[in-house]
């Protein structure tokens, strides 16, 4: 028995690790739900920046300069000159200008319209009061930042007399509305509770009053922020200097970009197709360039050369005596009452000065441009005929010049001319 019972051979045992794994294996091959962009992707992304910052730097560095060369090529083809030079830091102010003013005007209404949004859908418009305070921030934020770009980039801009008007009777109105809220505040007794907090004595008129529909709507701290946004659209709109298509362009960048696709933008870079993905990416360059063109042409020359703005420059030319001629040629206006040999030319509102060449207008809008057509006309007179012993013929032929002016005036007002860098030996620089 003992040696049977020996020889008996061992059931397999079953193996744990086979199961475990084949376990594993199912739990893995199970769909997930998870986005194909994680919430905190930022967090990657500021990691592989901070572990090969020279790669973005010049990666950002590109994109700022491509921008800016695109602006000083709408800008400058609008006057019929075209760049030539590649490397000027003019393109990186110009980019930079351009996206502080673009992200100013572009990001807070879309973040405005989806806070509103999410309130709508979650409260209603009657039931304004319950709203989430958001939007009220963003529109007192919005108001600042709004005012203080446009002091930096457009010093001195006024709101034209339609804005003003408008801004006055928003203002009566904002002044008799918190003239009320603060009456609704005296009879509820709101200051006898801010003073005596609990322990405050409410009498019936100030608990009805305070009860009553009333003040439930007519007494909110919604309204400040709903009148700053409206003095910021006005601000905006009715700008001096701020030109109307650019503004409107750059509040609804990110709508149009959303239009385009036909959903949100990321829901709709979300979709594990290709296709998709390069149509977003060309819709985002072409609204871009879109935009680019319209600050170039229509709001770039309005802003200062000291925040990278491309408004023409003021200045005087001085010129050594043997260049001179050429000067006249161009015929730039000239200072002769000056103790110096060397002339002084302008003023001159200049485009773009480089090592090169240096690009400026000459408004002629009044200028006339005279071009002489000269005939000449021969007249030959016989004086005297005498008979002698020797014919003598007594001939004179009289010259007459014959100017005839051509007068005509420049088609848009405006003339741009080229001069080289080499033929100046000073330039004065005047106040803009």
């Amino acid at each position: 028995m003992n040696e049977s019972e020996s020889q008996t051979p061992a059931l397999p045992q079953p193996s744990t690790t086979q199961n475990t794994s084949s376990v594993e294996v199912s739990a893995s091959q199970k769909p997930t739900n998870e986005p194909l962009i994680p919430a905190d992707w930022w967090k990657s992304v500021l990691k592989s920046i901070l572990n090969e910052p020279a790669k973005y730097i010049i990666a950002f560095v590109s994109i700022l300069y491509a921008i800016g060369f695109a602006i000083w090529h709408f800008y400058l083809a609008a006057y019929g000159v075209s760049i030539i030079s590649f490397l000027q830091t003019e393109y990186i102010s110009a980019s930079l200008c351009y996206l502080f003013l673009l992200l100013t005007f572009s990001i807070p209404p879309i973040l405005l319209l989806n806070t509103i949004k999410s309130n709508l859908f979650a409260n209603g418009l009657l039931n304004y009061h319950k709203w989430e305070k958001h939007w009220v921030q963003i529109s007192f934020v919005w108001y600042y930042v709004n005012n203080l770009i446009i002091s930096i980039f457009l010093p001195g801009s006024k709101i034209s007399s339609i804005g003003a008007r408008i801004s006055l009777y928003l203002v009566i109105i904002f002044a008799i509305h918190i003239t009320f809220q603060v009456v609704l505040l005296i009879i509820s007794g709101f200051f006898k509770t801010l003073v005596n907090g609990k322990d405050a004595k409410l009498s019936e008129r100030n608990v009805r009053v305070k009860n009553s529909k009333l003040f439930k709507y007519g007494v909110s701290a919604d309204y400040p922020g709903l009148y700053f946004l409206l003095f910021t659209v006005i601000n905006l709109l009715f700008n001096s200097d701020l030109n109307i298509f650019f503004v409107i362009s750059s509040l609804f960048f990110w709508f149009s970009l959303n239009f385009s696709t036909g959903m949100k933008l990321k829901q709709a870079w979300d979709v594990p197709v290709s296709a998709m993905r390069v149509v977003i990416a060309i819709s985002i360059m072409l609204f871009l360039i879109s935009n680019i063109r319209v600050f170039a042409l229509f709001q770039f020359k309005s802003l200062p050369r000291t925040v990278g703005g491309g408004k023409p420059e003021s200045v005087y030319f001085s010129i050594s005596p043997e260049h001179t001629q050429i000067v006249n040629n161009l015929a730039m206006r000239s200072i002769t009452n000056m103790a110096t040999s060397n002339l002084m030319f302008g003023p001159i509102s200049v485009l773009l000065r480089t090592d090169d060449e240096i690009t400026f207008l000459d408004v002629a809008s009044k200028q006339q441009f005279v071009t002489n057509r000269v005939g000449l006309l021969y007249t030959t007179n016989v004086i005297q005929n005498k008979a002698s012993a020797t014919v003598t013929n007594l001939v004179t032929t009289t010259l007459q010049f014959s100017v005839t002016p051509n007068i005509f005036f420049s088609s848009n007002g405006v003339v741009v001319k080229q001069i080289k860098t080499s033929l100046v030996d000073g330039i004065l620089y005047m106040n803009n």
